[in-house]
Order: C-alpha cells, then sequence, then structure tokens
C-alpha cells in the first residue's frame, strides 16, 4: 500500500507553515484549537499526571497533544494529499464520490515536537473517552450532494495507536471540493470543556469513469450483466441487446461476429449486412474489429493507404479487399480501366456519363451508419468534415459542373446550330450518337434523358436511406404463374 503523511500541527505563533524531506511531506496547519484548559483539575487531582504526555504551562493549564498526523493508505496509488497554497489547506484529490473503497485513513497524535504521542487506553481516561469525528463544515456553500456517510465517527485503536477511517464515504459531484472539517472530541472526567481541536481540510471529487454511473451525486459501480461505457452515463444499461455476447468489469463490451460498433463509448451496434464476415466483433472497435484489409464504418471500405494494415488493400470485389501487392497485373487494370472510361466518354454519353456522375454525387452524399452520417463512396470517412468539405468544393463539384452541365449544354448547342444538317455524313460523325435514333424534331431528346438521369441520381444518392426505391407483393396464384400483376394507380392515390 502507498502511505502519504501530512503531520497538522499549530505552532506558538498560529503561523502556517510548510515543511518537507525527501521521503515524506509534512503540513503544518493552523487548527481553532489545540490545547484545554481544564478549568477544575489541578495536579493534586490525579493519580497520574504523566499519562497526560503535557507539560504545566500554568497553574492550571496543560499542554494536551498539539495536534493530528494523517496516513493515506491505498492500493493504486491514484488518490493525491497534497497542500493547496490558495485553500491553506490540505486536499486528498481524485476521490469517487459515494465509494467506501477510496482508501483508509488513519489519524495519529503527536505533540509539539511533532513525535507520536501514545496512551494505555486501561489507565488514560482521557483517550479512552476520545473520538474523532468528520463531517460537512457547516461555513461551507450548502450543497444537497454534499455529505459525508459510512464510519465517520472513530475512537481509538490500540492496536494501531490511532483512529482508523476505514470505510468513510465523502458525496458531492463530480469535479466538486468538500468542505470538511475534523473535530476530536474528549469528555473529560471532570466537567469542563469538551472541544479538543478541529482541522478543515477539502476533498476533491474525480469524475465518474467508465464502469460506473452517477445517481444522485454518486459514483455507483456497475453491478454483472450491466455496463455504463460513457464518462457521463447516469444509468448503468443491461446486456440484454442480442448483439451483446457479454459483459466484463462494467465497461467491456464483447459483440457477437457479423456486428459493428464505432468506438469503446458507443453503445450502438450495427448487423454488417452487405457481407457479415468483414466484422470480426469481440472486444474490439473500430477498424480493429474489421477482417483484415478492411476499415470504415460496417468494414466495408479498404486500407488504401495501409494506415491500418500495414499494406495497401483495394477491392477485388463488391465489399471484399484484396491485397495489392498479390493483385497481378493490377496498374495496367487502372490504366486500361481509365483509358475505357475516357473513350466511353467521348463516345458513349448516354451509357457511361450517368456512371460517372454516380460516382461523384456519392462522394457528396452521406448514408446514414449508426448515429453518424458517413460518405457513402467509402464509408471510412465521415461526412461533412472539414477535409469532405473541401474535397466536395474542389473535385466534386466542378467535375459535377463539367461533366453535367457544360458537356449536356455543349452536345445541346452543336446539336441545335446543325439541326439542319442532321442527315449530313460530318454531322452524324460528330454527335449522330446522339440523335440517330430519334426522329428529327427530337434530335434533343438524349440530351434531355441525361438531364433526367442526373436529377434522378441525385435524388437516389442523397435520399436512397430513407427511399423506397421499389416494392411489389403479390399473392401466389399457380393459375398466374409467369404472368406479372401490375399496380393500378388507384394504389397511390
Amino acid at each position: 500500500m502507498e502511505v502519504q503523511k501530512i503531520n497538522t500541527i499549530l505552532d506558538e505563533c498560529s503561523k502556517i507553515e510548510y515543511l518537507e524531506d525527501k521521503k515524506l511531506k509534512s503540513l503544518v496547519l493552523e487548527a481553532e484549537k489545540t490545547s484545554v484548559q481544564i478549568s477544575k483539575l489541578n495536579i493534586q487531582d490525579t493519580n497520574c499526571p504523566q499519562c497526560l504526555y503535557g507539560e504545566q504551562y500554568g497553574n492550571n493549564i496543560f499542554d494536551y497533544p498539539q495536534g493530528l498526523e494523517m496516513y493515506l493508505m491505498e492500493k493504486n496509488g491514484r488518490i493525491q494529499m497534497v497542500f493547496d497554497q490558495t485553500k491553506k489547506a490540505f486536499v486528498l484529490k481524485n476521490w469517487a464520490s459515494g465509494q467506501d473503497l477510496n482508501a483508509q485513513i488513519l489519524l495519529k497524535m503527536i505533540d509539539y515536537d511533532q513525535r507520536q504521542t501514545y496512551f494505555d487506553e486501561e489507565e488514560d481516561s482521557y483517550i479512552k473517552e476520545m473520538q474523532i469525528e468528520i463531517n460537512v463544515n457547516n461555513s461551507s456553500v450548502k450543497n444537497q450532494y454534499q455529505k459525508v456517510a459510512g464510519n465517520n465517527i472513530q475512537k481509538y485503536n490500540k492496536n494501531l495507536r490511532g483512529f482508523l477511517f476505514d470505510k468513510i464515504i465523502f458525496e458531492n459531484l463530480p469535479s466538486k471540493d468538500s468542505y470538511l472539517e475534523l473535530q476530536a472530541i474528549s469528555q473529560e472526567i471532570q466537567k469542563g470543556s469538551s472541544l479538543l481541536y478541529k482541522y478543515l481540510f477539502y476533498v476533491q471529487m474525480r469524475d465518474c469513469e467508465l464502469g460506473e454511473a452517477l445517481i444522485q451525486g454518486k459514483c455507483i459501480k456497475c453491478q454483472e450483466a450491466t455496463f455504463s461505457i460513457q464518462m457521463d452515463s447516469t444509468e448503468c444499461k443491461k446486456c440484454t441487446l442480442k448483439e451483446i455476447q457479454e459483459c466484463v468489469d462494467g465497461f467491456k463490451i464483447k459483440i457477437y461476429p457479423g456486428y459493428w460498433r464505432k468506438s469503446f463509448d458507443s453503445d450502438i451496434i450495427i448487423e454488417c449486412k452487405n457481407l457479415i464476415s468483414n466484422c470480426l466483433g469481440g472486444f474490439k472497435t473500430g477498424d480493429q474489429s474489421c477482417a483484415e484489409g478492411h476499415i470504415g464504418a460496417l468494414c466495408e471500405s479498404c486500407d488504401i493507404y495501409g494506415n491500418v494494415w500495414g499494406q495497401s488493400w483495394a477491392n477485388s470485389s463488391p465489399f471484399k479487399c484484396g491485397l495489392c501487392s498479390e493483385i497481378n497485373y493490377n496498374s495496367i487494370k487502372v490504366f486500361a480501366i481509365s483509358i475505357y472510361t475516357l473513350i466511353a466518354l467521348l463516345f458513349s454519353v448516354k451509357s457511361a456519363m450517368p456512371s460517372i456522375i454516380n460516382q461523384y454525387i456519392s462522394l457528396a452524399s452521406c448514408r446514414e451508419i449508426g448515429d453518424l452520417m458517413y460518405v457513402k463512396q467509402n464509408t471510412a470517412y465521415e461526412c461533412y468534415t472539414q477535409n469532405h468539405i473541401k474535397w466536395i468544393f474542389s473535385l466534386v463539384i466542378p467535375v459535377l459542373s463539367i461533366i453535367g452541365v457544360i458537356i449536356p449544354l455543349y452536345f445541346f448547342y452543336n446539336l441545335y446550330r446543325g439541326k439542319s444538317k442532321l442527315d449530313s455524313p460530318q454531322m452524324k460523325y460528330k454527335l449522330g450518337f446522339l440523335y440517330i435514333e430519334y426522329k428529327k424534331n427530337a434530335y434533343f431528346w438524349e440530351i434531355l434523358k441525361i438531364v433526367e438521369k442526373t436529377f434522378v441520381l441525385i435524388t437516389i444518392n442523397f435520399y436512397d436511406s430513407n427511399l423506397l426505391q421499389g416494392l411489389y407483393i403479390q399473392k401466389f396464384d399457380k393459375n398466374s404463374l409467369g404472368h406479372l400483376g401490375f399496380l393500378k394507380n388507384k394504389h397511390f392515390q
């Protein structure tokens, strides 16, 4: 156990001093009362004046133990005991509100020279009747959550030669300070002053951690089969979701294979419907929970730059990634596809242009996965981040403007200028693929179809997560087998 020690004592001038050596820190603080005037007790009246461990300063005045020596004992060393120069008091930091397992506090009496004072409990009624109590200071700001509970009153322990607070509970809101007082009381043999001394100190509460929930100002630990994975959680949720395999330590969630969640502090679990084998489940989250080479939401994207898996991966099939170094002639294929796309753009506008437009619109549109929006074209990136917006304005909008607006207008302008020469060989060679299959008075129809497809693609890409693209349900009838029924207009009225 780690032991921190603070000595609290009043000097003759009631000044605050700060003493420090290499091994232990000592704090010299001012107490409200550190000696007791016994008005009815004379030396002759006691059979054991030496048991008082005091020195006579006047006829009936004795100097009792002058202070307290505090030991803080804990297992993990997280709680710190320091002196705050601003508050002029010592502070216990990182205390968990409402928990009795934070640390043990041991108080021992010391004399004016900071030496521990020992008592014979059998003979010394003074220490036998003494008790130390810890409470909220009356002058502190009132707070319904600021409390002291548990074993906050202790008597002298002859085995430890001090006062042990082993299950003291301090309560307050996270990140708040509790202003407390430590008061020692002894009912003297002869009636007189009962207050021996009082010390003031602070307890600084830590935030509730993972596996804890803030309930009525207390950091309550989550019980078995419950979890809390957010720092500001106000409840421990039950591990009853079908996607969860088990919960450990109140904050570790293990999910089944085929499911994905973004991060450790998210309890939104989503099924990987497009390719279940991509999502490994378990305790890991995000990219680390994906099959090798896969990244992003639902593990549907490939680690192109090798940031996660160390090597570059690319799409080998829909939602499936392959190692680039194992794909033969990959560069040649990419080059061939690029040439083919360029040729298709020039000579097969009606088939290639909508596809190209669709790809670029997908870069600007988003897909809702869980509680976040991801780029539809690549779910490894979140939507509308600074980087995404930069790509939209620098790449997507310029390309769509050229392909979706400027090129169609260019074709329409040339068709309109040459509408009287549609039968000429030169016109057919240049623009015949746009009008050859239509009547002369409908030469512009292909341009309208391109514009129409563009708007349809925009609509589908931006709203496909909530759009019912097609649905047809028909009762089975062997007499109508091989025939397709049709929905009448009345169904949409």
